[in-house]
């Protein structure tokens, strides 16, 4: 479908805003020239991308433009390349690319006059590095089985991107080049006119075994552009004029750097060396220095390998109070941004130096609260710390690491000398009750105060099941784990005199304490117990033992059946009763 341009001018505008696209006035960019050399040699059709034959769709350069002559500045070309007009991209699938000629670029340093001489259609000289553009319409992936550009879908994308194609007569295929670009979109609209375009910069290999994007090196790089369905109204193509023979037209500026004369030149002086480094004062580990320390120890001046146009970096916190401000900017701390740009007193860098500005973009699309207008343009020294991805990943692993063994050996510790224990019997009722959930000291029964001053008479104690026990339950079909505790309450400590007898009564000391003491839960009518139940006379209780009771003695299996008990087997005190909520409180 194609739309009016006076009718949907508007929907243009906004579809623009939404896609975060810079837009620039017509009337600000200037016809502009290059060197151009034809490299139809490398237009050879693939299976994933169709390029279009010599002569049929090849665009044309329309103009051509001197390179700045500054031995020490990068090298500017600007180039107008002419691409087919609307009507002949109809059957252009997604993922199929029109490739431009190529053009010549001259490196840094070189003698701009030998790099100007033109032998007939060839450039000859010294270091010209070639590019060209590759022009994807509906963008370079998608679904192919739609085989018109009127019928594309929403999701489809124009896409423009430089592709670097290696020094001119070089056959190594190993050729590279430091280079800065924009691509620029021009409108062709039939009211207010306004282009699309988009700066960013790389480190561009010839061979496609060396492209690393994460690396920040790649062969090609480019960005999509607007919706495909926008494209016929931009270039300013209606319903009545599909078949205009109107070219698309497209600025291409780069910028070719020599990162080696970047470092010689002096970044910035010692007095005046940007202290907000926090890495400075932190351990000269590999997982905490900050990537634009050198490695030589200056700190006027930033390392220019690890911190470039074309890497992607992390910028990271160095104290939780600066989070409100890096987020204000942008720099989401733990985010990966691509460098795209460096500039440094409004001139264009490939490498970083002390207050230069990075232009950012996130590798990775964001939640919606995070999402902005991208690129931003923020000063190196408002990012407190800058690591790079395999840095924050290792340091992300690690502290994850810490934090889980931090938190599983507080856990363990805590397991040590707190827990929470549920009473499924009666033989402390009424005191304790089936269903009652206790929180249990250990941490007291495991100190070196083991005496028998802290095993009071009255005190109520959780045991591990002594060896007599553990018989008796078995003997009885039951069976007890290593995690199997028992509650009762001291009756009798170091050097009492106890007595059983076989109805159950006991004496210490020449007294009965189970009359108003251990009945208090109603009598089991069968008095079972009484057939477990050892007699003991006068008893003295020794120094590692202590004689325990149920408060319910009627039902209770406690020392006046197995025995005393020694003090090794105690393991934690109740400190509160948590449930049920109408029982809450401290448990005597």
């Amino acid at each position: 479908m194609v739309f009016p341009a006076s009718k949907h001018l508007s929907w243009i505008v906004f579809s623009f805003a939404i896609l975060n696209y810079k837009t620039r006035n017509v009337e600000t960019f200037a016809p502009s020239r290059c060197f151009i050399k034809p490299c139809h040699r490398r237009s050879k059709s693939t299976n994933k991308n169709r390029l279009f034959a010599e002569g049929d769709r090849q665009p044309l350069v329309t103009t051509i433009s001197k390179y700045e002559d500054v031995s020490l500045s990068p090298t500017r070309t600007n180039v107008t390349l002419s691409f087919p007009p609307f009507y002949s991209l109809v059957d252009v699938r997604p993922g199929e690319f029109i490739a431009s000629e190529a053009f010549s670029c001259c490196a840094p340093g070189d003698d701009i006059e030998s790099c100007e001489e033109v032998r007939g259609d060839m450039v000859s000289g010294p270091a010209r590095h070639q590019f060209r553009v590759k022009f994807f319409p509906r963008g370079r992936d998608g679904e192919k089985k739609i085989p018109s550009i009127l019928q594309s879908s929403p999701q489809e994308v124009v896409g423009l991107y430089l592709q670097y194609l290696g020094l001119e007569g070089s056959n190594d295929g190993n050729d590279a080049v430091n280079a800065t670009f924009a691509l620029r979109l021009k409108g062709q609209q039939r009211q207010q006119r306004f282009d699309i375009e988009w700066r960013a910069g790389m480190r561009f290999v010839s061979d496609l075994k060396d492209s690393n994007l994460n690396q920040g090196d790649a062969n090609e790089f480019g960005f999509p552009l607007m919706q495909t369905l926008l494209l016929s109204e931009f270039v300013g193509i209606d319903s009545n004029q599909m078949l205009e023979p109107k070219p698309i037209l497209v600025e291409v500026e780069v910028l070719i750097h020599n990162a080696a004369i970047e470092e010689t030149i002096p970044q910035s002086s010692p007095q005046s060396t940007n202290s907000n480094i926090d890495v400075m004062a932190l351990p000269d580990t590999p997982f905490s220095e900050d990537i634009r320390r050198r490695k030589d120890g200056q700190t006027y001046s930033h390392d220019t390998e690890r911190v470039r146009v074309g890497k992607i970096v992390v910028p990271v916190l160095s104290r939780l109070s600066q989070r409100p401000q890096m987020f204000e900017r942008g720099t989401y701390p733990g985010v990966e941004y691509r460098i795209l740009r460096i500039l440094k007193n409004d001139q264009e860098r490939f490498t970083s130096c002390p207050e230069a500005t990075y232009e950012l973009k996130p590798v990775y699309p964001l939640v919606g609260q995070l999402e902005r207008q991208w690129p931003i343009a923020v000063n190196e020294k408002d990012i407190p710390r800058l690591y790079s991805p395999s840095m924050y990943n290792i340091l992300s692993v690690v502290g994850s690491l810490l934090t889980a063994s931090a938190a599983l050996f507080t856990a363990f510790l805590l397991s040590q000398a707190i827990s929470f224990f549920y009473i499924p019997s009666k033989s402390m009722d009424p005191t304790l009750r089936v269903g009652d959930v206790l929180l249990v000291d250990k941490f007291s029964s495991k100190s070196s105060l083991r005496q028998s001053s802290q095993n009071k008479v009255g005190d109520i104690v959780l045991f591990s099941p002594p060896s007599e026990l553990r018989q008796i339950v078995a003997r009885n079909g039951g069976n007890l784990n290593s995690r199997d505790l028992f509650v009762k309450r001291i009756a009798a400590s170091t050097g009492d005199k106890v007595t059983v007898f076989k109805d159950g009564k006991v004496e210490v000391n020449n007294e009965n304490i189970v009359d108003g003491q251990r009945d208090l839960c109603e009598a089991e009518p069968l008095r079972l117990i009484e057939k477990y139940i050892q007699p003991i006379e006068d008893k003295l209780v020794d120094s590692e033992e202590v004689f325990v009771m149920g408060d319910c003695s009627s039902v209770s299996v406690d020392s006046r059946v197995w025995g005393p008990l020694e003090t090794k087997n105690i393991v934690g005190r109740p400190i509160l009763r948590l449930w049920p909520l109408d029982r809450f409180g401290k448990v005597e």
